[in-house]
């Protein structure tokens, strides 16, 4: 791994903020190494300097770094903010909605399922530790004081999710759907009390 600041080490944090852009953009499938190259302004052999196995080591790294990112941001927002979980599933939901768009159906549905199969396991474990670990010990930290009843706390981390993931899946004008703030809200209220009256 080349050091910070060193003039391999600037090389590779351009490759991988470059990969990052465009993967988070189009997801794995929609990008090649071509066109990483093309953006970076290089020729494609030398990308595989710093990805010598290809594509998929690539986007893993690239994976890698951003969700320790968003891992390590998720976790100050949430010991900085009120106790109980509608203000910490604020918290999160506001998080999510101005962080770096993962697509999870996208990764889940597509980008995932192309790579390789370790390679598969390891990106799996990545998104579960950075993004569902943190919000299913928010549920479990809330059923240990009672606050909210005893259902699995990993179920509850999905669906709150892709409650959450939905928001971004359709470009509804505002003047329909209210800010997406208000709308990540009404999903949590929805998640915590139910739509019945």
């Amino acid at each position: 791994m080349p050091q910070p600041g060193t003039r391999v080490g600037m090389a590779r944090e351009r490759v991988l903020q470059v990969a990052e852009r465009l993967f988070m953009e189009r997801g794995y499938t929609g990008v090649s190494m071509r066109e990483i190259a093309d953006a970076l302004g290089i020729k494609q052999p030398a990308l595989y300097y710093h990805a010598p196995e290809g594509k998929h080591q690539l986007y893993l790294a690239v994976l890698e770094r951003a969700l320790e990112r968003h891992r390590a941001e998720l976790h100050t927002r949430i010991a900085a903010s009120d106790a109980d979980l509608r203000a910490q599933l604020r918290v999160v939901v506001r998080w999510l909605l101005h962080s770096v768009p993962f697509n999870m159906a996208r990764m889940a549905q597509i980008d995932i399922p192309a790579l390789p199969a370790a390679t598969a396991a390891t990106a799996s474990m990545l998104v579960w530790e950075a993004l569902y670990l943190p919000i299913a010990q928010l549920f479990a930290n809330a059923q240990a004081r009672h606050e909210i009843r005893a259902l699995d706390p990993t179920m509850l981390a999905g669906a709150a999710v892709a409650l959450i993931d939905s928001l971004r899946a359709y470009d509804v004008p505002e003047e329909y759907t209210g800010p997406p703030e208000l709308i990540g809200d009404q999903l949590i209220d929805m998640l915590l009390d139910g739509v019945l009256i």
